[in-house]
């Protein structure tokens, strides 16, 4: 499968972020609402994303207008500043010094891009408006689709609230919406979830709000029928390669608001799932 590849970034416990290296300006977000968004297949005739993103897109993307077309018209049209472009990439980040420790190693990651079109030679030279990451590249399956449309919302509302709130990155975000976590539903996959807090009765004993337990279909569903509910966004091997991080976003499926951001390191007490101290922390 062709993928553009993004260079390596290193990602410090400082300044965690996903995203290209050359990050938008507050008026290259503004220049953005009066663009084209060129949603880019990709270049495999077995693509889920393929199959469900013109659908997606016609549901759930409001900001801009936009148009599905290939690489090929891609490499056509990436310099014209008038149009603003989505596509898939694979991105090598290094972790090095994450966890107070000298362990150093690399990641491939399945990001979602949204840039603007100007000059410039490569991907990494598009500003980038909210680029969002999907799942470890190794994985054979693509596990994000049953809430791209969820995705979707969360890179137009940051869109808008960089406009709103000039040079915010995700964890400004974050904590401005952490507080309605409490007031609304979580919907929760029992196979995202640690064994210590993989039952209703395990996790009200840490945190005390709503909480239902549902299936990928369902949250699926809740997303297309604008159900005012949060669920949980997880960047993780799925066991396919051993140790790496495990990376926890919690999105209001309704708009798309981002309202809890972690990551773990893997290990035998910290599986690839959300985890008791997580709940402890949203419980604050």
């Amino acid at each position: 499968m062709k993928k553009f590849l993004l260079i390596a970034i290193s990602i410090f416990c400082t300044s965690i972020v996903f995203s290209q290296v050359k990050t938008a300006t507050t008026e290259q977000f503004k220049l953005f609402l009066n663009t084209k968004t060129m949603v880019v297949l990709e270049d495999d005739p077995f693509s889920d994303f393929n199959e469900v993103i013109k659908d997606n897109m016609t549901k759930y993307w409001d900001i801009t207008p936009f148009e599905i077309i290939t690489m090929e018209e891609f490499d056509a049209k990436k310099n014209n500043k008038a149009l603003s472009f989505m596509l898939i990439s694979d991105a090598m980040f290094t972790q090095n010094k994450m966890f107070n420790n000298d362990i150093k190693f690399q990641s491939k990651y399945t990001l979602l891009n949204l840039v603007l079109g100007g000059k410039g030679n490569s991907l990494n030279d598009m500003p980038d408006l909210g680029s969002v990451p999907l799942c470890y590249s190794e994985l054979e399956v693509e596990p994000y689709i049953y809430k791209l449309g969820a995705l979707l919302k969360y890179m137009q509302y940051y869109v808008r609230y960089n406009i709103a709130h000039p040079n915010s990155d995700v964890k400004k975000v974050v904590k401005d919406n952490a507080a309605n976590i409490k007031t609304k539903e979580l919907w929760l996959v029992k196979e995202d979830l640690a064994g210590s807090v993989n039952t209703e009765e395990k996790i009200k004993k840490v945190y005390p709000y709503k909480i239902k337990f549902v299936t990928k279909e369902e949250i699926q569903k809740g997303i297309e029928n604008k159900q005012d509910f949060i669920f949980f966004h997880k960047i993780g091997p799925e066991g396919k390669i051993s140790g790496g991080v495990c990376w926890k976003f919690l999105i209001s499926a309704k708009d798309g608001a981002p309202l809890y951001f972690d990551y773990h390191k893997i290990d035998g007490s910290n599986p690839d799932a959300f985890l008791e101290k997580d709940f402890k922390e949203i419980s604050k």
